[in-house]
């Protein structure tokens, strides 16, 4: 019972492994045997990971705490190693939206085209509600898998009373 379970400990590590280097080599696109500590951000940034994401913080302080000069295998190793399951299924596209580049072209082409619009009037049914800039504008998005991405004021505090009106009137049956 014992082997078994140390054979199946071993298999799963050597595919471990293997999975890291296989994202290793696919990062190493000039094939030097090292990479920039920017190269695995970007590659999860064009997939919605997003550096201040709390579940590869680790991957992203010993990113930072990596001196310029390129980053070998085994320190990616490492590195990547204890967030392999989500940096995997960022960078094999198995996230819930894997073309998340282009998700976020339409979804800036819809902000763009919905910012122009500047019908209606800023409610003042709740006092804090009448003091808000009508000019702020801003769309946040998470998917269920953390993905995440922001334009326009995002990072502007608003009150988030009447927010979930719309989404009720969305979800509600016909």
């Amino acid at each position: 019972m014992k082997e078994a379970k140390k054979s199946a400990e071993k298999k799963t590590e050597a595919k471990k492994e293997d999975v890291i280097d296989l994202i290793f080599k696919s990062l190493d696109v000039k094939g030097i045997g090292s990479i920039k500590k920017n190269d695995l951000l970007e590659a999860l940034y064009f997939r919605g990971i997003l550096e201040d994401d709390l579940r590869i913080r680790g991957v992203v302080e010993a990113l930072n705490s990596s001196k310029d000069e390129g980053i070998s295998p085994s320190r990616f190793r490492t590195i990547v190693s204890p967030h392999i399951t989500l940096i995997e299924k960022a960078l094999t596209g198995n996230l819930i939206i894997p073309d998340f580049v282009n998700f976020c072209s339409f979804i800036t082409n819809l902000y763009n085209r919905t910012i122009q619009n500047k019908n209606g009037v800023v409610s003042d049914s709740i006092p804090e509600l009448g003091k808000v800039d009508p000019d702020l504008y801003a769309i946040s998005i998470c998917t269920i898998d953390g993905q995440r991405f922001n334009l326009g004021n995002y990072q502007t505090p608003y009150l988030a009373d009447a927010t979930h009106k719309p989404l009720t009137c969305c979800m509600a049956p016909p």
